[in-house]
């Protein structure tokens, strides 16, 4: 058996009745339904459902029908009662007496039993095997609607459901009307590639998307020699109606474009711009090696500048450069003195990078990069967006000179240095055509504040704490306590004095802690020795970070540096400061015999 059908406006394939299909089969066994799409033959795509039916006496149907007409209907206005009728019938016969329980996830059903606020009918059938009641349902919610119905006599049960679309049918006011993009390139024939959507959004008077509903679609000026694909389109579930328009050949003046849609049958228009244009505007962003102070010692500069040119490479001058720096991640650690090279200097020890919080929705997603604290983004959930914008161009735009650049700073406070990432982006527009470019890079700090004569750098530790860990606050980081263990290093040298170049080890075990059963595996601790004996050196390694849960062991050296003298024991060596973020542990450390 074949059967076509055709789909609707919502998708949904109907016979040449307006029906949905029903199979319909003479006796029980294993069936195959194939369904097929052939609008063109060397495209068509085939899905295949197998089903097994099994002969039943009954027939039990919910149906939905309009109270007027006594149609069926799958669609209802909001605000708007319709029928709803339940059957049962057994070997064609109607069932009476039987108890029947209609359910419903929105709408308000009527009548309705006590304490269901609307949603739970309960009923009878009669003679006729249908609910004694005239049973309606209504909403003032659009949306889709499923009705679940159960009958039940003596040990038989039956059930079956039933969609309803609930729409608003009036519409008010065309809500929105957007160009996507609002900048198109020109076509040359016959290329048709360069394209904007142009889409209508249409709403009830309470802000209800309208469904069904026709837009006409008109292009009231246009230079270019453009066209719409379509003079009209039909609104979705969610009220929009689009259609595509395409460039024309010729660039036109910004905002050359004006596209009307208008409600069938109504004075209700909207009009939307766009600008067909030559792309032929590029953006390069370029800065130095160098790091400026502010004058108050609180910030750092960083020099930018931008450079606008033309499809040859000439200057653009005049041009208004947007500027904006958004931050993509940012660091937790801290800094160690170790060496790059033979140069003794601060370095950033990096233990977890973590991604800007108001960038957890996708690209396009309004929620991304909007600044307000959405639902989903407060990851460490210290009720704030973190890293925030802690980076500023000075100036919020620049206009090129005549050499096409334009000079500016990126403005940030000194704490956030070598903890932040951003990405610089500029735009410009110029008649029509735009062009935009970004620069990706961590936020540096100025040389001179992590060269070892500085007590501690900016942003000492990071800003944002210290653990490997996105999910723990800074402000959770406050806890943290460290535990050495001994808390007095005492090391036998095995005799009166320690030799010349000799020297002795032993080990300190560092807990870390913080409360709440936190993991803490992975965390560094870093360490610093300090030798207040002139005769005697005191080493320790840097860091570690931990291997066993809270536990990381260090290793403490005392050197004897002489080559031809003694150091008596017992002999006060110094003591080594263990540190996680701004808890820390001071060790003591001495020789013995």
């Amino acid at each position: 058996q074949t059967q076509t059908l055709t789909t609707n406006a919502s998708g949904i394939a109907l016979d040449d009745q307006g029906e949905r299909f029903i199979l319909r089969v003479a006796e029980s066994g294993s069936y195959i339904i194939n369904a097929s799409w052939d609008g063109l033959l060397a495209n068509a795509n085939t899905s295949t459902l197998p089903v097994e039916l099994s002969a039943s006496p009954d027939s039990f149907i919910i149906e939905i029908y309009d109270l007027e007409t006594n149609e069926l209907i799958e669609s209802a206005a909001l605000d708007t009662p319709v029928g709803v009728r339940v059957t049962w019938t057994r070997d064609s016969q109607p069932v009476a007496g039987a108890s029947v329980r209609v359910q419903t996830t929105k709408g308000i059903l009527n009548p309705s039993e006590a304490g269901s606020n609307g949603t739970q009918y309960v009923g009878i059938t009669n003679a006729d095997g249908q609910i004694s009641d005239l049973l309606t349902i209504q909403s003032s919610v659009p949306g889709s609607a499923t009705l679940s119905a159960s009958g039940i006599l003596g040990a038989d049960s039956v059930a079956a459901t039933v969609s309803l679309q609930f729409s608003s049918t009036v519409p008010a006011r065309i809500i929105d009307l957007q160009a996507n993009p609002t900048s198109v390139g020109v076509n040359v024939p016959p290329s048709t590639a360069e394209r904007s959507t142009i889409t209508a959004i249409v709403v009830d008077a309470s802000e209800n998307p309208v469904i069904g509903q026709d837009v006409l679609f008109t292009v009231l000026r246009d230079t270019s020699g453009g066209a719409l694909t379509s003079s009209s389109a039909k609104t979705d579930l969610a009220g929009r109606a689009s259609v595509e328009y395409i460039a024309g050949s010729s660039a036109t003046q910004e905002n050359g474009v004006i596209i009307q849609a208008a409600i069938a049958e109504t004075s209700l228009t909207g009009e939307v711009q766009l600008t067909v244009a030559k792309k032929e505007l590029f953006i390069t962003l370029g800065t130095g090696n160098v790091v400026l102070e502010s004058e108050d010692a609180t910030k750092y500069l960083l020099p930018y500048n931008v450079l606008v040119t033309d499809v040859v490479g000439g200057a653009v001058a005049g041009a208004n450069v947007v500027l904006q720096v958004i931050p993509s991640n940012y660091n937790k650690g801290q800094y160690f003195r170790g060496f790059i090279g033979t140069t003794e200097v601060w370095i950033p020890q990096i233990n977890q990078t973590c991604p800007n919080e108001d960038q957890f929705y996708p690209q396009g997603d309004p929620r991304r990069n909007n600044g307000v604290l959405d639902a989903g983004e407060d990851t460490n959930g210290n009720g704030r967006l973190d890293p925030g914008n802690v980076a500023a161009p000075s100036v919020p735009s620049v206009t090129t000179d005549d050499s096409g650049f334009g000079d500016f700073n990126v403005v940030y406070a000194q704490q956030y240095a070598n903890w932040v990432t951003v990405a610089l982006e500029a735009s410009t527009k110029v008649s029509g055509t735009e062009a935009r470019q970004s620069a990706a890079f961590t936020l540096p700090v100025l040389a001179g504040d992590v060269l070892p004569a500085v007590p501690s750098p900016p942003g000492q530790p990071s800003p944002f704490g210290v653990l490997p860990s996105c999910a723990i606050s800074v402000e959770d980081e406050a806890a943290l306590t460290v535990a050495a263990s001994p808390t007095k290093l005492s090391l036998s040298v095995g005799g009166a004095a320690l030799g010349p170049l000799a020297s002795v080890s032993g080990n300190v075990t560092i807990v870390v802690n913080l409360p709440g059963n936190v993991d803490l595996t992975g965390t560094t601790v870093f360490a610093t020795a300090g030798s207040t004996n002139a005769t005697l050196d005191l080493s320790v390694e840097p860091f570690r970070s931990n291997t066993t849960g809270s536990t990381a062991l260090f290793n403490v050296t005392v050197t004897n540096p002489s080559q031809d003298l003694s150091v008596p024991v017992p002999a006060t060596v110094g003591s080594v400061t263990f540190e996680v973020g701004n808890a820390k542990v001071v060790v003591s450390v001495e020789l013995t015999l």
